[in-house]
């Protein structure tokens, strides 16, 4: 089967969005907070020591089952991630939209620069491949507990330390699935 030269940046292009997963590269401060097997973990480090690009590599991995760390949950999971404001959300959400396989989000899941996800609440579907069913939600802590009342999550990732109202309740949230908390801050 022989391809044209604009078929092959395609295919290559097409191969990337779907095995972004396969690229991901680990410091090792980095390994050493995504191999813990705490299901509670808090990660206090520097700027720019790559605390957000692992949180988001722990979400991708936790959502496509492949940890390659841990056993996480399995089926669809319900995740929230939740930050102190959307300046400090975007950039989080746009490290994230690099990495995630856009084969595997669904259709009415959109990503604009300097807005974050789209939707409401702003989110992530994955509707196709291992994650399917799984949905990401995001929110700030100025938005109050309410965002999680009433829920359950499989994994909560809470970056920049959180009001005790909102720990208050992420604690509960994680009880019923036997979910895991991620908290990153500096």
């Amino acid at each position: 089967m022989k391809f044209s030269p604009l078929a092959l940046v395609r295919e290559s292009a097409r191969r990337k969005s779907n095995s972004v997963h396969a690229y991901l590269r680990l410091t090792t401060p980095q390994r050493l907070v995504l191999s813990d097997e705490g299901r509670n973990i808090i990660w206090i480090d520097g700027n720019r020591l790559g605390k957000t690009y692992a949180g988001c590599v722990e979400l991708i991995h936790r959502v496509r089952h492949t940890h390659p760390y841990k056993e996480t949950h399995r089926g669809p999971l319900k995740i929230c991630v939740i930050s102190d404001s959307m300046t400090q959300l975007v950039p989080l959400m746009a490290e994230l939209w690099a990495m995630v396989p856009k084969d595997e989000i669904s259709d009415k899941c959109g990503f604009e620069k300097g807005r974050g996800f789209t939707g409401k609440p702003p989110r992530l579907v994955f509707d196709k491949g291992p994650g399917a069913g799984t949905e990401v939600r995001f929110a700030t802590y100025k938005q109050g507990a309410s965002v999680l009342a009433g829920d359950k999550f499989h994994f909560i990732w809470l970056d920049e330390p959180p009001p005790s109202s909102i720990y208050n309740e992420v604690v509960p949230r994680l009880i019923d699935l036997r979910g895991d908390l991620l908290l990153t801050f500096t």
